[in-house]
């Protein structure tokens, strides 16, 4: 049996009185991956309908035991029967509609839920200038940057918040499974403008650029598998043996492409010393209140750009005032939040106010190209182009060429989509990158290894429907250590 819970009262704690279950008509949801081959997952989402009759889920209810409670953002969790049973999904609260279907005789309320990738999305970001890190420590960065509810007070938010007896956390949303990354890059978050950049969008970047995955787990950690990681799979975790309602699978000329482009923006410095920013017009300094400026880099063609070594403007160089007046700045990768006082007793207008350091520019589409002439003559020249913004090694994105190349350029009938109609334990305990194995004797084609990359549930009464999308693994190198894999010979190669 599946129970449906909500914090309604946002203590970080799921209690038996927060059950929903018994009014729970029927609920769908589902996370994981858009497609097959994406590198970040899609908002997961859950829909809870739920019997209204008593006005219980209104929240201007004033007398319903809820009152005051049904409000956005407050936690929602799935789970099998037990405190101790497995989580199906975790997130928070988005919409209630208490009544979909209009009318005294059936009221249904409506609850719609997110997971901690909707919280990505809707966060923007703005971070310091990032050098020399791994892509994993690039996703921590990007994740604790990021602020998690439930943010009332007293609670642990990611980055930059107190930690100590009287705070505890917000829930398992603050948890993070990260393989380390291959790659390693020497700039980024130049391009992750604050005002326009979400921390989805970065860890996109980041993703990408490593070819590696990131998703919210069904208990809302967040999970970052590196390049590798496909490669190393040696054993399923379920062996199918029937019991499916529906199966998709095919081949597809749009599974398979003959030329492989990947796009890098490698950067460079610029001149120390240059103009990132300049005021338009004077500044007016008011006594007892403190002007702030936040002031975006660019280039002489107005063009956005990252900056380091950000020189604190000084009198005289970088700015004229006719009276005392002081400045301070705060950096971030590519913008600077000024702050101009004075402690005199009349205005100060401040001219000429510019900002100089050294700029960080990224070279326009510099792109690698690996070619299969075979392909492109049994199967058309189809092209993949493939951004990796945050790569800045030629000899790793000719190897990433040549990889993706190897995946597309052989057409092959593969299972896309398995459905259970009533779905046992074994089925209900495969979750996002756990692989399946189909045998061979199952399907005229299709047979093999596949992650599954998204599950969808569907559950009205005891029946409890469920639906995974799947992607085969990718060729299996070489790996040192397992019998059959472990050798070198004419069988075995290396993989990306």
């Amino acid at each position: 049996m599946v129970e449906f819970l909500v914090d309604w009262d946002n203590d970080g704690v799921f209690e038996e009185d927060e059950e929903v279950t018994p009014w729970v008509l029927r609920a769908e949801w589902r996370i994981g991956l858009d497609r097959p081959g994406d590198h970040v997952a899609r908002v997961g989402r859950l829909r809870m309908w739920l019997d209204n009759r008593d006005g219980r889920f209104n929240p201007q209810n004033a007398s319903g035991p809820l009152y005051g409670m049904l409000l956005p953002r407050r936690r929602v969790l799935v789970r099998t029967g037990s405190p101790d049973g497995a989580t199906f999904f975790m997130g928070y609260i988005e919409r209630i509609t208490p009544n979909v279907v209009p009318g005294p005789s059936n009221r249904i309320c409506l609850i719609e839920a997110v997971d901690g990738m909707e919280i990505l999305r809707a966060h923007k970001l703005d971070l310091p200038l990032q050098r020399g890190k791994r892509s994993d420590e690039l996703v921590e960065t990007i994740i604790k940057a990021t602020a998690w509810p439930p943010a009332t007070t007293g609670y642990f938010v990611l980055d930059g918040a107190y930690l100590d007896s009287s705070t505890r956390l917000g829930g398992a949303e603050t948890g993070m499974a990260l393989e380390s990354g291959q790659g390693r890059y020497i700039y980024a978050g130049d391009s992750w403008h604050g005002e326009r950049v979400s921390s989805l969008e970065a860890l996109s970047e980041v993703a990408r650029s490593e070819w590696g995955v990131f998703y919210i787990s069904r208990d809302g950690t967040a999970v970052f598998l590196d390049r590798s990681w496909k490669q190393r799979v040696t054993a399923p975790d379920l062996i199918l043996e029937g019991g499916f309602s529906a199966v998709e699978y095919g081949l597809d000329i749009a599974d398979v492409v003959a030329e492989v482009i990947v796009e890098m923006r490698p950067r460079e410095l610029g001149l120390p010393g240059t103009v990132l920013w300049q005021a338009h017009g004077d500044v007016r300094v008011s006594p007892g209140t403190e002007r702030v400026i936040r002031a975006l880099f660019h280039d002489g063609n107005g063009n956005r750009i990252g900056a380091v070594d950000v020189i604190t403007p000084v009198e005289g160089t970088d700015y004229v005032a006719d009276g005392p007046v002081s400045v301070s700045m705060d950096v971030s990768a590519n913008a600077a939040r000024l702050v101009l006082s004075t402690d005199g007793g009349s205005p100060v207008r401040v001219s000429d106010l510019r900002l100089r350091g050294t700029p960080l520019r990224d070279f326009d589409g510099l792109v690698i190209r690996a070619y299969d002439t075979g392909a492109a003559q049994a199967y058309q020249k189809r092209t993949l182009v493939y951004h990796a913004p945050l790569l800045d090694d030629l000899n790793v994105g000719e190897q990433m060429a040549k990889w993706l190349l190897l995946l597309h350029k052989t057409p092959g009938a593969r299972l896309r989509r398995i459905t259970f109609d009533g779905a046992d334990d074994n089925v209900l305990g495969v979750s996002l990158f756990d692989v399946i194995r189909v045998p061979e004797d199952m399907f005229d084609a299709g047979s093999g290894d596949y992650f599954v990359v998204a599950e969808e549930h569907k559950v009205e009464g005891v029946c409890h429907e469920v639906s995974w999308l799947l992607e085969p693994l990718p060729p299996q190198g070489w790996l040192l250590g397992y019998a059959g894999r472990g050798e070198l010979g004419s069988a075995t190669r290396l993989g990306f």
